[in-house]
């Protein structure tokens, strides 16, 4: 009897230490991931906007987050390709959400405008430092490259936007003309 005691009490210890909650999280992960595979679920759908995001772009942008005027951290610069991979994991998300991949074919003008916001943004203490001068002007014209070619692709290469293009051009002419009244 105490030989079996004792082999119970070595199998608590080996379930209740480091191996035994190894066991069971690869045993829980396993069975994740086989629903997943069952019910036709692709977990790289979900696992890449996840890795863009949390796993890079937050990670990169913590620095600059934490940092203060008085106290500025290293790896400040960080921030910009932290921006980028924020964008980019949104983008995948989003573009996978509403099933239109190929808007990537002109979306890609959203990660230098997001290089450039996450530099602004890491230099935000320093005033007289150049990007603030030169981003702007840059955020602009990705801005409008983004617009241009969305229009492109979408009007012309998609054919998507069906009647609303010609609302869309009489309103932003509208647009234009009261601007230019004020």
């Amino acid at each position: 009897m105490s030989e079996e005691v004792v082999y119970k009490s070595q199998e608590k210890a080996l379930m209740t230490g480091g191996r035994g909650r190894t066991a069971l999280v690869l045993i829980g992960g396993g069975l994740g991931l086989l629903a997943l595979t069952l019910s036709g679920v692709s977990l790289m759908e979900f696992l890449a906007p996840l890795i863009f995001i949390g796993g890079f772009g937050a990670l990169l942008m913590m620095p600059a987050y934490q940092a203060t005027a008085d106290q500025p951290r290293r790896g400040m610069g960080a921030a910009a390709p932290g921006a980028m991979f924020l964008t980019l994991g949104a983008l995948i998300s989003v573009l996978g959400f509403i099933g239109h991949e190929e808007a990537m074919a002109y979306s890609w003008a959203l990660l230098p405008l997001s290089f450039v916001a996450g530099l602004m943004y890491a230099r935000r203490f320093e005033a007289d430092h150049p990007i603030h001068e030169k981003g702007p002007r840059l955020i602009r014209l990705f801005s409008w490259l983004f617009v241009g070619f969305g229009l492109f692709f979408e009007l012309l290469v998609f054919e998507n936007l069906g009647p609303w293009w010609p609302l869309a051009l009489i309103g932003y002419g509208l647009y234009l003309l009261v601007r230019r009244g004020k």
